[in-house]
This record gives structure tokens, sequence and C-alpha cells, in this order.
């Protein structure tokens, strides 16, 4: 099946980079994920699919199951909530991927927001730059299988070892920033940057002071094209599909008007 006409220049956009990441929606059933990974796997200008996680489905689950029926792409996390999990589950999430996979795991991490922080994990949004900070560093030790002994403000670990580490040394860790402050961090202590909301024009400026950043504007065009492949329209909805994914969008929507707008006075 060739691609909507419309989108052809997209997909030459695609050629010129070279690799690229796909990121399907969370309004695709666990199915049509399935399909688009396998069909992934075999493009070869595809480097990576990264499955999204807010309130509904599971992230390392389906990136396991992906991982059974591929062999090449990269398995991504975009993103994760640091509010979600402890950095000793993410660990030990991260390094039981990474092993069933044959080392293809790259964990995507962020702060997401206080409506999904607060109202469906349970945990006070506070201070999540700083909180950040400590995550990444927990994080780092416990996936390279050190005897972690840490305390700072937020974690307090003692004389701890993950039991079946990574057969790597090191899992890559992506840091999803939507603020100067966590762009900032994610030069300093990640390999690269997930940007999300971000102007066109802000990530081109980017590129030249991070060391690696996802081209969020691609991963987007080209779900649409999927989506037509494999007719799962984001159009035309039966009505109980509709219902449910209205309330997906207004939550969704009410979520970033709250608190995207503010976010370089809230994530600190």
């Amino acid at each position: 099946m060739k691609p909507p006409r419309k989108l052809n220049k997209y997909l030459k956009n695609d050629e010129k980079i070279g690799q690229i990441g796909y990121n399907p929606s969370s309004l695709f059933n666990a199915q049509d994920i399935l399909k688009i990974g396998k069909l992934l796997d075999v493009r070869p200008n595809v480097s990576s699919i990264w499955i999204p996680e807010s309130w509904g489905r599971e992230a390392f689950v389906m990136l396991g199951a992906i991982a059974a029926i591929t062999k090449k792409i990269k398995l991504g996390t975009s993103i994760v909530s640091m509010f979600s999990r402890t950095p000793a589950t993410l660990a030990m999430a991260a390094s039981t991927l990474d092993n069933i996979s044959s080392n293809r795991t790259i964990i995507g991490i962020g702060a997401s927001t206080p409506v999904l922080a607060e109202n469906w994990h349970g945990i006070r949004f506070e201070h999540p730059l700083r909180r950040m900070r400590e995550y990444l560093m927990c994080f780092k030790i416990i996936s390279r299988a050190e005897t972690i002994n840490f305390d700072g403000e937020f974690f307090k670990l003692k004389n701890m070892r993950i039991l079946h580490p990574s057969s790597r040394k090191r899992i890559p860790v992506y840091l999803g920033a939507v603020n100067s402050g966590m762009i900032k961090l994610a030069t300093e202590e990640a390999d690269g940057i997930i940007l999300y909301l971000r102007p066109l024009d802000e990530i081109k400026k980017q590129q030249n002071s991070s060391n690696q950043y996802c081209p969020v504007n691609l991963i987007l065009k080209s779900v649409l094209y999927l989506s037509r492949r494999f007719q799962t329209s984001i159009l035309i909805w039966h009505a109980a599909e509709l219902q449910r994914r209205w309330r997906f969008m207004w939550l969704w929507v009410n979520t970033i008007t709250n608190f995207y707008p503010h976010m370089d006075l809230k994530m600190k």
C-alpha cells in the first residue's frame, strides 16, 4: 500500500534523516501495536519504536511482547513517569527487557504531570527537577549492577544490588524534557532528550546544545501514516470508542492546559 499523497514529503524527509523512531498513540489497541512493531522491524530506515504510558497501557509489558516478535528495532519507553516507579523498579524492568531483547532497550523517563502523579499514582508532584537528578543517579548505579548506598533528599537506599542485571554495562536513558531545567539536566546526565510540545525552531536550536534528541514532529507524522495502513482510522470511530477516546482527549487537554503553560515555574 502506498502512503497518502500528502504525506509523501514527510517520508522523503525520513529518508534524508536516515533513521527514525515511531511512537504509536495510546489510542491504538495492543494488537495494532504488535502489528506496527512487526512491520517496523523490517523497514531499513527505522531504528526504534517507543511506547507511551499514561493511565492506560503499561509500557514494559507491551515492549516485552514486541521484543518477542522482532529482532532488530530498539525498544523505548516514551515516557514512563518517575512518580510511577522507584529507581529500583525501573532498573529491574529495564534490565529484564534488555536481557530478553538482546540489548535493545532505551529508557525514556520523565516527570509527567501533577494530574497523573497525584490523581493516578497518589504521589505529591513536588520538586520534580531535584527528584529527577537523584532518580537518574540511583537508576544508573543499580542498572550497572553496582551495590547502591545512596542518602539523598528523596531516595535513601542501602546496601542492595540487582540480582539479574543486563548483560551490558549501560542501558541508555533519555530524559523527557519540556522546560529549560530538564533540558539542561538531560544534557548533563542523560544519553538523549525526548522533546515534547516544543516548536520546530526550538528543536533545531536544541540540537546544537544536546547530546542527542528525539524528532517528535517526525514521530507523530509517521503514526498518521501507520494508522491508515492498518485501517485504524483516527477520524471514524464507533460510538462506544468515540466516548472512550473523547474522555482520553479531554483529560489530556486538561492536563496540558493546566500544567505546560507554567512548566518552567513548576518544574524545579
